[in-house]
C-alpha cells in the first residue's frame, strides 16, 4: 500500500489529497471484506487452501509495483493531457 501512496503523491502532486482518499478507501474496503468474509471462506475451503489462495493473491498484488516500474513513465505520458485538463 505504501508504494501506491508514494506513486500517487509523486506523480499527481496537485491531486494528492484525492488520490490518498481513493487509496485509503480501497484499503479499508479490502480490510472490511477480509474481516467479514474470512470465516465462511475458511469454513468452506479449508484452512490450507484458503491460506494458499490468499497468499497467491497477496503476492500478485505486491508484485504489481513491477508494472509501474517498467511502464509508469508511459502511463503518465499517456494521461498527461487528461490530467492537465482535470487540474486546470
Amino acid at each position: 500500500m505504501q508504494v501506491a501512496i508514494c506513486y500517487c503523491m509523486e506523480s499527481y502532486r496537485e491531486r494528492s489529497a484525492e488520490t490518498m482518499v481513493a487509496v485509503m478507501l480501497i484499503r479499508n474496503s479490502k480490510s472490511f471484506a477480509a474481516g467479514y468474509g474470512i470465516t465462511p471462506w475458511v469454513r468452506n475451503m479449508g484452512l490450507k487452501d484458503a491460506f494458499t489462495v490468499a497468499s497467491c493473491v497477496a503476492g500478485a498484488q505486491c508484485l504489481t509495483f513491477l508494472l509501474f516500474v517498467r511502464h509508469g513513465k508511459d502511463f503518465r505520458t499517456k494521461s498527461a493531457r487528461f490530467y492537465k485538463q482535470y487540474v486546470g
